[in-house]
């Protein structure tokens, strides 16, 4: 059955317009359109009928919008008092094999235009909330699940395209959160990688983690930037809680990367302060030690130094090195051992000195250097 409009010479062509009929009476429903591609209903290598739904073409050689092609609109029906009518497409049903897919392409572009984009969005709210949009792959019982796969466009001659993931501005601006689905084995990884960079004399990407301003300047307070390792329920002594670790970047040639730890400044008040320590111990095992290495070197090994910052208005910061206390019968404190490394060569090898010296005093006494041996409350 072919139903063909006539053609306009002069002025547009004629329009072709199926209405189902309205219903008047109380809790009826008005006329069903249903477009049904044909059925093939022989058992093997027959398809069904294809449903095409094409605007039309135009050949005008005009760049302005009246050269434009047909636009397609699907349009989900009005409603006065509730809900208006919703929009499915849902791909056929296999009772022996894989459904259908379900594709929503834009065209390639011509020789100087841009391909179209693809545009998702909910309707605005005014006394509710706004709709959400929902990206969610079925579930496979057998199988691997599916996956969701986000990429932007590629360009091998400029930059190729970004991702921008940004919640909602309100009173409170919407969370963002990234988790890892459970596994019943093992959790899944979380992965975030900077781009690689192949150019000669390139840098690779950044990676950047930086918590929120607080930009009111009355009490206003920045966000807290979090790394905690995993925690583990496990019941025995083989369960252990995740590790954190931060490791500069490797080099062929050049140095290796560099791990800074850095505070917070302040333009009137103190600098944030820098605390490194481990966790108590539980019941039964140690607590944590607190060690810090330089690696070794072929030629000269990495230096530890530990400098208190100059001050021009208050008495100079001190360092303490204290050893640990015990409440135990019949046991001794912790010691605090300073050892000058040793020059192992038998060939002119010598011991690093050790040297204690006070500060010293410009306008006043120099600094006192004050050794003495533990007190005993037996004698």
């Amino acid at each position: 059955i072919s139903v063909t409009v006539g053609t306009g010479d002069l002025a547009d062509g004629g329009a072709l317009i199926q209405t189902a009929g309205e219903a008047k009476d109380t809790g009826a429903a008005g006329g069903l359109v249903s477009i049904t591609g044909g059925l093939a209903s022989t058992f093997y290598g027959s398809l069904g009928g294809t449903v095409m739904v094409t605007a039309g073409a135009s050949n005008s050689v005009s760049a302005d919008v009246s050269g434009n092609g047909g636009d397609v609109l699907v349009a989900g029906g009005y409603a006065a008092g509730a809900v208006g009518g919703s929009i499915q497409l849902l791909s056929g049903f296999s009772s022996a094999t894989s459904s259908g897919d379900v594709q929503v392409l834009t065209a390639n572009s011509g020789a100087t235009g841009v391909s179209g984009g693809i545009l998702m969005e909910t309707g605005s709210a005014l006394q509710s909330n706004s709709g959400d949009i929902t990206l969610q792959v079925g579930t496979s019982f057998y199988g691997l699940g599916g996956a969701v796969a986000i990429s932007a466009g590629a360009s091998p001659t400029s930059k190729g395209g970004a991702i921008g993931l940004t919640t909602g501005t309100g009173v409170t601006s919407g969370d963002m959160g990234l988790t890892v689905g459970v596994g019943s084995d093992v959790g899944g990884k979380l992965e975030l990688t900077a781009g690689t960079s192949e150019g000669a004399d390139r840098i690779g990407g950044l990676l950047i983690a930086t918590a929120g301003a607080a930009t009111n300047s009355e009490g206003s307070v920045g966000g807290a930037l979090i790394l905690t390792g995993g925690a583990s329920s496990a019941l025995d002594t083989l369960g252990a809680g995740g590790d954190i670790i931060a490791t500069g970047g490797a080099a062929e040639q050049g140095d290796g990367g560099n791990v800074q730890i850095l505070t917070g400044a302040s333009t009137l008040a103190s600098s944030g302060d820098l605390a490194m320590g481990t966790a108590d111990s539980g019941l039964s095992g140690n607590s944590g030690n607190v060690m810090i290495d330089t690696g070794d070197s072929v030629y000269t090994a990495g230096s530890i130094s530990m400098t208190v910052g100059a001050t021009e208005t208050f008495y100079g910061g001190s360092i303490y090195a204290t050893a640990g206390t015990t409440s135990a019968e019949d046991e001794s404190g912790g010691a605090v051992m300073v050892t000058a490394g040793s020059g192992t060569s038998m060939n002119g090898g010598a011991g690093g000195a050790l040297a204690f010296a006070a500060g010293q005093g410009n306008g006043g006494a120099g600094g006192a250097v004050a050794v003495s041996g533990g007190l005993s409350t037996l004698n």
